[in-house]
């Protein structure tokens, strides 16, 4: 029988869950923002988010795997694949897919220290973004004539 939990660990938990959705569909986002800018000719995406959605598309796909073979490697007793490399794919814009597989695999969720550095990439993504899209959002400074 599996021991009770505590209404902190089951609040843990759901934020996780959720957590987690988000990430799915951060990913599914950033493939549709690719999608429609390879599907229109004149595409309305600016290149940098496009830039970022593919990159951020491509290295969850690879951090995701990685976080497959790893667990796979950590039950089979293998060589496994360094923390610092987890973070690197993180960091490089796999988040998305680190956190899926994360959840999924219940890999790395127990280790505090990993799961500090890894929340720390995460929120730098997230302000990153932030400050992208209130640079394409915020008003145009007035121009001053000069006289």
């Amino acid at each position: 029988m599996a021991p009770e939990l505590s209404s902190r660990q089951t609040a843990g938990r759901k934020l996780l869950r959720w957590f987690s959705v988000g990430s799915a569909m951060w990913l599914a986002g950033c493939c549709l923002v690719v999608t429609v800018a390879i599907l229109s000719e004149t595409s309305p995406i600016p290149g940098l988010l496009l830039l970022y959605a593919g990159v951020t598309a491509a290295m969850s796909a690879l951090a995701f795997c990685c976080y497959w073979f790893d667990k796979r490697r950590a039950i089979q007793q293998g060589q496994r694949i360094s923390e610092r490399k987890l973070h690197l794919l993180a960091l490089c814009g796999g988040w998305p897919g680190a956190t899926l597989g994360q959840q999924l695999f219940r890999h790395k969720t127990q280790k505090l220290k990993f799961r500090l550095v890894y929340w720390v990439i995460v929120l730098l993504h997230l302000a990153l973004v932030a400050w992208c899209a209130w640079l394409m959002i915020r008003p145009a400074a007035p121009m001053v004539a000069m006289g």
